[in-house]
């Protein structure tokens, strides 16, 4: 009953997201075909775009439609897996969705397991010794990291590290027109695209985990439960872990998924940087030319996917504390 309610309260929340996503693209000022009018007048497209053929694009795209009606359009194809076609791209946007999703992931991935890991390690051994030099030096340090932007980090990078020190590759997810003698070559060349990226959003998340895993233990520590640990002759490193860390890990594990949406958007801003070919380069693409069937698909995937991770995390923390699921029926 608990998982039932639970699911019915995701599936309305997903569908109040799609409909503001939705009634957002389009209450954007202009259309498409502004966009591709304004690109043949200044010589970028070969196709001239006539009042004539903007209303017959307008008709067959739907975009004539009233917004209600374009809406349950919308919701109709879904249902029936189609996402429709790029307006800019001619091309379906699942295609394209498939093409920048790989990277988005193993973008985002990357960054958001090592940042919530190295967060929480680190998080706990301040907790721990709490007052010393290492908690001090750790917790002004994140203070500064965290008031630093995202693509201010990403720019320092590709600066320093990318076009003066010729370390890393300016930008892209992996050399193009090269030919690979083997797997492990072509693996290599997408990890060293990747570095940059990945360490400048874990940068931009490291704070998070870390700030709320010191706080969370700091309380969890002054238990009675942990003192009762200790009394008994535990290892420091079992009452640290088991005891102490496990205890406040729930908090912790919410708030990293919940902030999956935070970490979406500042994937944008380094993608942009990078030239990495992600969902957050093709969201910002599609929104400079209004493509409102390509947004609509990437907001759908970003809202199963923050969803998704409200749901992981649900499950997560009844296996680390049973009595939730009990306390909620």
């Amino acid at each position: 009953m608990y998982w039932l309610r639970k699911s019915g309260e995701y599936l309305i929340t997903l569908l109040i997201i799609i409909s503001i996503n939705f009634l957002a693209c389009r209450l954007l000022p202009g259309d498409p075909f502004y966009y591709l009018s304004l690109n043949s007048e200044m010589g970028y497209s070969d196709v001239l775009i006539t009042e004539e053929v903007h209303d017959k694009l307008m008709e067959y795209y739907g975009l004539d439609l009233p917004l209600h009606q374009q809406f349950f359009r919308f919701l109709y194809n879904l249902a029936h897996g189609d996402l429709g076609s790029s307006i800019y791209h001619n091309m379906p946007v699942s295609n394209l969705i498939m093409g920048a999703l790989p990277w988005t992931l193993l973008l985002m991935g990357t960054a958001f397991l090592i940042a919530t890991f190295v967060g929480i390690f680190i998080g706990a051994s301040s907790a721990w010794r709490r007052d010393s030099f290492f908690d001090k030096f750790a917790l002004n340090f994140m203070l500064i990291l965290n008031r630093i932007p995202s693509f201010i980090i990403a720019i320092f990078m590709l600066i320093f590290l990318a076009a003066k020190l010729n370390l890393f590759p300016l930008g892209g997810a992996r050399t193009p027109y090269a030919s690979f003698s083997s797997t492990f070559s072509y693996v290599y060349d997408i990890v060293w695209h990747l570095i940059l990226p990945a360490i400048t959003l874990i940068i931009a998340e490291l704070c998070h985990p870390f700030l709320l895993t010191r706080n969370t233990m700091v309380s969890v520590i002054k238990k009675d439960y942990v003192w009762a640990a200790k009394t008994r002759g535990l290892k420091d490193s079992l009452v640290k872990y088991r005891y102490a860390l496990r205890n406040s890990l729930i908090p912790v594990v919410t708030a990293r998924f919940m902030r999956l949406g935070h970490l979406i958007g500042g994937s944008i801003f380094i993608e942009m940087v990078f030239a990495y070919p992600g969902l957050g380069k093709l969201m910002y693409d599609s929104l400079t030319v209004h493509d409102y069937p390509v947004l609509d698909g990437i907001f759908l995937i970003l809202a199963v996917s923050v969803v998704g991770a409200n749901f992981i995390a649900d499950q997560l923390i009844h296996y680390l504390d049973k009595r939730v699921g009990i306390y909620e029926l």
